[in-house]
């Protein structure tokens, strides 16, 4: 398969996770809850970042400025060497990161919705982050070629 086709198809994967995380944030909102053995779904304002660390402020800003026009370059970067893998994990972390970045914008916090054993709750754009970097991760450790590998 060219490029220019798996580019296509990650795209689209890709963006169908984004509008999937914005609809189901938006059932949250509107008050929908429920559960299914370890797991549940129900609404949680997050006014910290990751793993409930309290930062805010200008500085967060300034900083979360920052993070965000070094994920773009890379994400550009990545597309422009024609780089699938880790052009795969930046467009990930980059599509989560918006995601959750239009919350704080419109609602002053980031929306979870689903919670894990009752320890941790989180959202799908925060999976699509974590699924980057790990992939980077692993791409920057082993050092492997995944192009042949996906799609």
């Amino acid at each position: 398969m060219s490029f220019f086709k798996k580019k296509q198809s990650v795209f689209f994967v890709i963006w169908l996770f984004f509008v999937f995380d914005r609809i189901l944030k938006f059932l949250s909102i509107s008050g929908i809850k429920g559960s299914f053995s370890f797991i549940s779904f129900l609404f949680f304002k997050n006014e910290n970042i990751s793993f409930q660390i309290p930062f805010s402020g200008m500085f967060f800003y300034f900083i979360l400025s920052f993070v965000f026009l070094f994920i773009i370059f890379k994400t550009i970067q990545c597309y422009k060497r024609k780089n699938m893998i880790e052009l795969v994990s930046w467009l990930l972390i980059l599509t989560g990161a918006s995601s959750n970045l239009l919350d704080r914008i419109k609602h002053g916090a980031v929306i979870d919705y689903l919670s894990l054993f009752s320890l941790m709750i989180f959202n799908l754009a925060d999976v699509m982050i974590f699924i980057g970097v790990i992939i980077l991760i692993k791409n920057l450790i082993f050092k492997i070629n995944f192009d042949k590998i996906i799609l």
